[in-house]
């Protein structure tokens, strides 16, 4: 039997092996080193039979995902759900005060500033290739500097404050003198209240959050709060979204080729949900108009739900398809060989090897996917007019932080419309969608354009100012480090600490999220 088990790469229950080692071990003298040694093994054996914790639960509370991405971890709900810390990667083992370092300009300057003659991707990678890249950062990274659980706070004490003149209000006139003077006393109390309120509006730029989840969630289509995704929802019953729609605004802000990536996302969500409501597998849905709202909402959030996992799904097998083998190269052999992340395989010591056990990206990884080195000559410019219509000058070098941030800001106030009314660079909606034919052709044009290489002095001057200043010496090291040669298992071809990292992250995402391991199954997914 344990020769069987050694030569065929598995263990035939039928031929006893365990039982036959369990008699082994019962005849063997019980106070020697090698009995308990024996036992220990056997114990450890039956304790790597199963995953510990479980992998799953059963039931509806932890089926679908949630909009902050709390619950992916069922053992650690909060954990990589937004508004929550970036993790650290590398332990900072020589530090240095911000006074020994040169300042960021000097920094940009000398070692980043794209030099006046374009360098094309060696392996010919298209801007394509990296407005879907946009698509997966954006999906994980969006820095803020505002705790939410201040903003809840806030919340909370504006809440009592009201429930408290209300009591007040209610009282007795009979104190009416009394009153008077407490009024002066509370109007004086309101405005240390108010002066309070704003100087702690100021943010900690020592403490960065991570305003979506540590997960392949799609959140550039979905949000990341129940009012971003709520805001894109028709909730008819029929889990669709609005056409041709997606919650976050910051995609507004990239060259048309990303915002018409996520339309075709979009589009996918609705022909998913319009094929699991047709074929309605389990019988369990009603087709057309559902008068009653609390079964209309429940058929809806769950066609919904459904629907989101399959489309994430189809988001990480083109991750792991398309997007990895240009990363490799291998498109240019015509290889379709890929990762496969997902496997549920044991270590030499029968040991499961984790799935689904949750994920927190990184603040190096924050500064390593700024892929601001490859940004071909025509997005560019692109980026060049869209920076001068925000700030009013050309002049990169007279823009302050100070001011960038004021002009994002008013940018943002003044977005005010419903997403399904956002149109894309001067692609604008027709009956509320966008023309298949302008899709098509800002999809083209992106895969036509080639994208710049990776290197020290290649990152746009117009991106000056994109980043905080914070982390400049590991982000400037990333982006300034020798590039790989093209070559097999090379195509992305960045600096050699950028593509190990990228490989291992693609994998932790991947085998983190319990949506896209343990329970990316036939059941949930219909």
């Amino acid at each position: 039997a344990l020769f069987n088990a050694k030569i065929q790469g598995g263990v035939d229950d039928r031929k006893y092996l365990l039982e036959h080692g369990l008699t082994f071990l019962s005849r063997y003298p019980a106070d020697t080193v090698t009995a308990k040694e024996l036992q220990d093994k056997v114990i450890a054996l039956l304790w790597y039979d199963l995953a510990h914790p479980p992998a799953s639960v059963v039931g509806s509370k932890y089926q679908f995902r949630t909009a902050d991405g709390s619950g992916t971890s069922i053992w650690h709900p909060d954990m990589g759900k937004a508004g929550t810390p970036y993790a650290r990667s590398v332990q900072g083992r020589q530090p240095l005060a911000k006074n020994q370092l040169p300042s960021p300009e000097l920094l940009f300057d000398a070692l980043l500033k794209r030099e006046k003659d374009a360098a094309p991707h060696p392996a010919g990678l298209s801007t394509f290739f990296f407005a879907f890249a946009n698509l997966v950062i954006h999906s994980l990274f969006w820095t803020t500097f505002e705790d939410p659980e201040d903003k809840k706070h806030k919340k909370s004490k504006k809440g009592s404050s009201s429930s408290s003149s209300s009591s007040s209000s209610s009282s007795s006139s009979d104190s009416s003198s009394d009153s008077s003077s407490s009024e002066d006393e509370d109007e004086s109390d309101s405005k240390k209240e108010k002066k309070k309120a704003k100087k702690e509006k100021k943010p900690d730029f020592s403490q960065p959050i991570n305003k979506v989840s540590s997960y392949l969630d799609l959140s550039p289509l979905y949000g990341s709060s129940e009012k971003e995704v709520n805001s894109i929802r028709l909730k008819d019953g029929t889990g669709r979204i609005y056409p041709d729609t997606f919650a976050d605004p910051r995609v507004l802000g990239m060259p048309p080729s990303t915002p018409a990536l996520l339309v075709m996302f979009s589009r996918n969500h609705n022909y998913i949900a319009e094929k699991l409501l047709d074929i309605n597998e389990r019988g369990r849905w009603q087709k057309g108009p559902i008068k009653n709202k609390k079964e209309r909402r429940k058929q809806d959030d769950e066609i919904f739900g459904t629907a989101r996992l399959v489309n994430c799904g189809w988001f990480m097998s083109t991750i792991f398809g398309d997007y990895l083998a240009s990363i490799l190269g291998l498109v240019r052999e015509g290889n379709s060989w890929s990762l496969d992340p997902l496997s549920n395989f044991r270590e030499a010591s029968h040991e499961i090897v984790e799935r689904g056990s949750g994920n927190i990206v990184s603040i190096e990884f924050l500064a390593l996917y700024h892929f601001h080195s490859s940004i071909g000559v025509h997005d560019e410019k692109w980026a060049e007019n869209a920076m001068e219509r925000l700030v009013g000058t050309r002049d990169w070098d007279s823009i302050t932080i100070e001011m960038y941030r004021a002009a994002i800001k008013k940018q943002a106030e003044s977005n005010k419309s419903h997403p399904k009314e956002w149109p894309i660079g001067r692609y604008q909606r027709v009956d509320g969608r966008f023309k298949d034919e302008d899709l098509a052709n800002i999809l083209h044009e992106a895969t036509a354009q080639s994208a710049n290489a990776f290197k020290a002095r290649g990152t746009p001057h117009v991106m000056r100012l994109y980043r905080h200043p914070d982390n400049i010496e590991l982000y400037v090291g990333l982006q300034a480090e020798e590039s790989k040669k093209k070559m097999p298992g090379a195509g992305l071809c960045p600096g050699f600490t950028m593509s190990r990292a990228i490989l291992a992250d693609a994998v932790a995402l991947v085998r983190g999220d319990r949506f896209l391991t343990n329970d990316f199954t036939a059941y949930n997914l219909t």
